[in-house]
């Protein structure tokens, strides 16, 4: 590990579009120099022209003091795990994004003395997150408009949007309809009447978007629904449908324990007159021969 040591400032871009992917990245420069990242002239890349960042993120690459980590997360990454049945909100994939650079960082032996990171969610139970996953770094600060307030966030802010902005610019639409899709769509934020047009314009009626979108934004399927695209009902199986409970009324809502999946199943009662409904063990089990034993 370098004996050198290192602030480490980590934002993000990409946060709020329907379009394209989150990117964390994370800068390191020595802490007691980390001044001179303003005499280069880094700030909040938001507040900098295109080419200023293109520069800034040349001399930062070149640069054998600062160093830089990326992390990436894809549309559909992203929607996969915010439309889980045990669903990630994206507060916390940010933080184990941010967490993993930090890891990231110390593995490759950067001697991180001082943490700051523009804030997702509440800055103070951030903050104490990572205080306690990082005990070994004396100073750890999350901060609203970190990317402004510290000059080693302004450098990660820069790094962030150029790498975001280039993966769009280059971006390759896969599939039988990849030629078919036009890179006009503005800057990818739901309100962006750029951005809703492409949607508009390259929503398939059976398979929806390409893998650009973020399916578990909110705009998503209000879109579909709105612009006719096939609707999907997925039925239950008749096992599924069948009461836990027999004779019961009552829609079944409790968590069932494994072995009642394994339960004999009892003659249908014949009480009345009237054969009443019999409880169905699972297709998969009576298929397999699997049964409980005493």
């Amino acid at each position: 590990m370098s004996r050198t040591a290192f602030a480490f400032g980590i934002d993000e871009a990409g946060r709020g579009p329907v379009l394209g992917p989150l990117v964390y990245a994370g800068a390191a420069y020595p802490a007691a120099r980390v001044s001179e990242l303003r005499d280069w002239g880094c700030d909040d890349s938001k507040q900098i022209s295109a080419a200023s960042r293109e520069a800034l993120y040349s001399r930062i690459e070149q640069s054998a003091e600062c160093m830089s980590v990326i992390d990436v997360l894809s549309a559909e990454l992203i929607s996969e795990q915010m439309l889980a049945v045990k669903r990630v909100s994206l507060n916390k994939l940010s933080h184990d994004s941010a967490i993993g650079l930090v890891e990231r960082a110390l593995a490759q032996g950067i001697n991180i003395t001082e943490l700051y990171v523009d804030t997702v969610g509440p800055p103070e139970k951030y903050e104490s997150l990572l205080q306690s996953r990082f005990p070994r770094i004396r100073k750890v600060v999350v901060s609203k408009k970190a990317d402004h307030l510290f000059p080693v966030v302004s450098a990660a802010s820069i790094v962030v949007k150029v790498t975001r902005d280039r993966i769009l610019s280059e971006w390759q639409f896969s599939g039988a309809r990849a030629n078919s899709y036009g890179r006009v769509f503005g800057s990818g934020y739901p309100g962006d009447p750029s951005t809703k047009a492409w949607l508009r314009a390259h929503l398939h009626p059976v398979f929806g978007f390409p893998n650009l979108v973020r399916f578990s934004w909110s705009t998503i399927p209000s879109l579909l629904e709105s612009e006719g695209a096939v609707s999907v009902s997925w039925r239950e199986s008749e096992n599924e449908q069948d009461e836990f409970v027999f004779g019961s009324t009552k829609a079944n809502t409790s968590t069932r324990k494994i072995t009642s999946y394994f339960q004999r199943v009892p003659a249908p009662s014949t009480a009345g007159g009237k054969v009443a409904k019999a409880k169905h063990r699972p297709k998969f089990l009576v298929a397999r021969q699997i049964f409980l034993q005493d």
